[in-house]
Parts: structure tokens; C-alpha cells; sequence
């Protein structure tokens, strides 16, 4: 769907984090035009992580949950390294801070300190190491996200410190009614400003047996914030339909992906039936029978 904008959280797996997070979710999927998507709802089986940190980057709001945990996680920092390498990416964050540490000038050098010893323990195994580049190409890549962190930790502490911004148990007290406000105005200005844009939207139209057309329009509308439009007239081909629904669903590449997962999951195969997508990037169309064949053909586009 075109007018929804894309809301990622990047947080750090851990019990306190994990909680205003989820009070967090609630209050993004209560307000209009936002598609949030997290990490536990979209990564699924055999998904690239790397893939997702990077659509994080490319997000229009992201919501950062700092904690202690987060600030000396390898994947949480790179993905923090993505938003503030510029401005124009800073734009996007909204804090949300469930410790307030990075504010204080001495955790702010001790955090250096640990990423810069985190890169001199790389360097150190890639220089020392006998192996061909092949094999310890991986250790490098982790050497270019640290440096790429370390730049931009200088950022963050400034922006932590010049920014306005409760830490999470105020904001909680307070019903995060600032942090809603502030997403629901930013998300209208995107609205206003993606008003000329066509993004790449593709198209699945697919068959439900009635028996779970209640589950399926759960899952869609309620999950994922999606519309889909119920076929009336005609089906596939032009030709009248058959006595179960066909819906047609326009959205993003990954929403559909993560809707067609979700289905896969707590619907069945059996009860998707006749798939056609239709993909804008590549301007085709496939039909398939599955929903396996369907994420497939997605995959590997």
C-alpha cells in the first residue's frame, strides 16, 4: 500500500529492553499510516539478518532503544553506525532511552575504549593469521563494522546529550504520549513528501479457501496493517471465480514476503490456493500453486 511508512525498532535482545519495546510496538500500531515492522515479525527461518539491519537503514522512522547492552552489541551498533553517518539519516531516530549512560562524558570514553580494543583484536587475527584471504574475509567484514562504529559513536554521544529526550520510564509514566506525537507529526510530513513518489509496489493475488478467510484477513489487516481488496466479478484469467474469495494485495516487496511467511505458517498451503505475483521491480508476473514456490521466485528476484 502506498501511503503506510515504514517504521523499524532496533533494540537489543535483553529483558528490559524487550519490555518497553513491546509497550513501544502497541503504541506505533495505533497510529495511522504506520506499518511497524520488527525484527521477531519479519526475520524469519533462514532470512538474512544482515539483509533487514541494512532495510533498517533505509526505514523512514526508526525507533532506537539504547541500553547498556545495545551500546556493546556488534549488530545493534553497525546498525546504529547506518543512521548516523549523516544528517539526513539522523532525522529519522526516535530515542528511546532505557539507560541514559552514553550521556556521561566517562562512559562515553570507556565505550571508545572497548570498540577501539575490539579493532585492535581484529587487526591483530587478520595480521597474525596464515590462512588465504578467502577464509578470514569474514573476520575482516567484522573489522570494517567496528571502524564504521567507532566514527560514528562521537555522533551519537553528541545527539544523545543535545537532544530532549526523557529516559524510558519517564516516557512510560507519561503514557509516551511525546514519543507518539512526535512519530505521528513526522510520519504526516512523510506523507506530504512521498506524495509524488510511486514506490515499488507489487501485487499478489491469491485464492483462500472460505472455511479461513477470517485468519487470512487477521493476518493481513490486523498484523500487518495492509489492505486487501476481495475480488468480486472475476478471478484469475479474467474468468468468473470460483466459489472461494480471491484478494488482491498491493504493498512493498518485504511486507508481502513477511505476509506470505505468516500465512505459510498459521494457515497452510492447502488453503492458499491459485497465486499470482506480480513483481514491480522486475515488471513479471509468476503463478504458482504454493506459497513455497511463491517465496521462491521472491527470493531469488
Amino acid at each position: 500500500m502506498r501511503d503506510k511508512i515504514e517504521t523499524y525498532i532496533t533494540y537489543k535482545w535483553e529483558e528490559r529492553s524487550l519490555t518497553f519495546v513491546g509497550e513501544i510496538e502497541t503504541k506505533l500500531n495505533s497510529i495511522p499510516h504506520i506499518r511497524v515492522i520488527r525484527d521477531k515479525n519479519f526475520i524469519h527461518y533462514r532470512d538474512s539478518i544482515e539483509k533487514f539491519m541494512d532495510e533498517l537503514r533505509q526505514g523512514d522512522i526508526v525507533v532506537m532503544v539504547l541500553s547498556d547492552q545495545y551500546l556493546y552489541s556488534l549488530n545493534c551498533m553497525y546498525e546504529m553506525s547506518g543512521l548516523f553517518k549523516d544528517n539526513t539519516s539522523v532525522e529519522k531516530v526516535f530515542p528511546v532511552m532505557v539507560d541514559t549512560s552514553i550521556r556521561d562524558r566517562k562512559y562515553y570514553l570507556e565505550l571508545c575504549s572497548y570498540w577501539n580494543k575490539q579493532l585492535s583484536e581484529l587487526k591483530g587475527l587478520i595480521q597474525k593469521s596464515e590462512y588465504e584471504d578467502a577464509i578470514i574475509e569474514p573476520i575482516r567484514k567484522d573489522m570494517r563494522k567496528v571502524e564504521c562504529i567507532i566514527k560514528c559513536i562521537p555522533r551519537l554521544f553528541e545527539y544523545c546529550r543535545e537532544n530532549n529526550t526523557p529516559d524510558a520510564e519517564t516516557m512510560r509514566k507519561d503514557g509516551y504520549a511525546d514519543f507518539v506525537s512526535g512519530i505521528t507529526e513526522r510520519a504526516k510530513e512523510l506523507q506530504v513528501s512521498k506524495a509524488d513518489i510511486t514506490p515499488d509496489i507489487d501485487r499478489l493475488m491469491l485464492e483462500v479457501n472460505q472455511l479461513i478467510e477470517q485468519k487470512f484477513r487477521e493476518i493481513v489487516n490486523n498484523r500487518y496493517k495492509a489492505e486487501c481488496n476481495k475480488v468480486e466479478i472475476t478471478g484469475f484469467d479474467g474468468q468468473p471465480q470460483s466459489a472461494n474469495p480471491t484478494f488482491v494485495i498491493d504493498d512493498t516487496p518485504t511486507a508481502i514476503y513477511a505476509i506470505l511467511h505468516d500465512l505459510q505458517k498459521e494457515v497452510g498451503e492447502k488453503e492458499i490456493m491459485n497465486i499470482r505475483y506480480s513483481s514491480s521491480k522486475h515488471r513479471r508476473e509468476y503463478t504458482s500453486n504454493t506459497i513455497s514456490e511463491t517465496l521462491k521466485i521472491m527470493k531469488y528476484e
